[in-house]
């Protein structure tokens, strides 16, 4: 059963949706976890983007595991790119989290964070990766950072759920 309060722009504000037992607090129509809705600049609506270097986070309309758009992390030489929410976790609550993603260049790793990094290697086919957590901060990111070569992640449907 979903809930939903009113788009704000573009955006579901989920009130109570669940699945598996688990509150769902970011999915592929839930705050932009699919990354169909475009931002101000290079973010998308609901995400903040931090570019250091020459990186850049880009919305992609070519490349994507499923609906119109995914995100694209493009990493340069010494760069580091990342994108993050605020406000979703409790510390000390239990989360779990999927995403689809794929790189440009075989085994490159992206990091999902609160506090602590969680790595997933990347190929060059789209892959589902899972994990979970306990929260330690209020905010999460999906993190690169990069002290040689070049190359793309593609990221689409990330789901976030906090365990009931």
């Amino acid at each position: 059963m979903s809930i939903a309060r009113p788009i704000v722009k573009g955006i579901v504000r989920p009130i109570l949706s669940t699945v598996d037992g688990g509150k769902i607090l970011v999915g592929p129509t839930i705050e932009n976890g699919g990354f169909e809705i475009a931002g101000s600049g290079t973010d998308f609506e609901g995400w903040v983007s931090t570019e250091i270097g020459s990186s850049t986070v880009d919305r992609d309309t070519s490349e994507k595991y499923s609906g119109s758009a995914s995100l694209r992390l493009t990493v340069v030489s010494g760069g580091n790119v990342y994108v993050n929410k605020t406000g979703l976790i409790t510390a000390g609550k239990n989360y779990r989290y999927s995403f689809w993603g794929k790189c440009s260049d075989t085994t490159k790793t992206l990091g999902v964070q609160n506090t602590t990094i969680y790595e997933h290697t990347l190929t060059t086919s789209w892959q589902r990766f899972t994990g979970s957590f306990v929260g330690q901060t209020s905010n999460f990111l999906l993190i690169r950072r990069t002290f040689s070569l070049t190359y793309n992640i593609w990221v689409d449907n990330f789901e976030l759920i906090e365990e009931q």
